[in-house]
């Protein structure tokens, strides 16, 4: 078997795992954000890079806001488009992105 043909086949059962977690662990995200918050130290006010969950990819809201009431800005990456880097915004519940500005 070639490598290109393993790695669909990994991609695939990986997301097939992924599909099942949401219907047989309908409380995966708030698990995930209490072992996250449990177990990961950050720095006051550190901001933390998320995703808005498409399909059924794991939901990090849970997590965000979870981080949000601890201080943490969120921060979403947008494409800016093929070969260039990501660009993050600023992501509060209701709001407009806002453009992180690298210094």
């Amino acid at each position: 078997m070639r490598i290109d043909e393993e790695k669909l086949g990994l991609r695939a059962a990986a997301m097939a795992h992924r599909a099942a977690l949401d219907v047989h662990t309908p409380e995966f995200a708030q698990r995930m954000a209490k072992n996250f918050l449990e177990a990961v130290p950050l720095a006051p006010g550190a901001v933390v890079s998320a995703y808005i969950a498409i399909g059924d990819e794991a939901n990090p809201a849970p997590l965000m806001d979870g981080l949000r009431a601890r201080g943490h800005p969120i921060a979403l990456p947008r494409v800016a488009g093929r070969g260039k880097a990501l660009a993050f915004h600023l992501h509060e519940a209701g709001r407009e992105l806002i453009p992180v500005r690298s210094t």
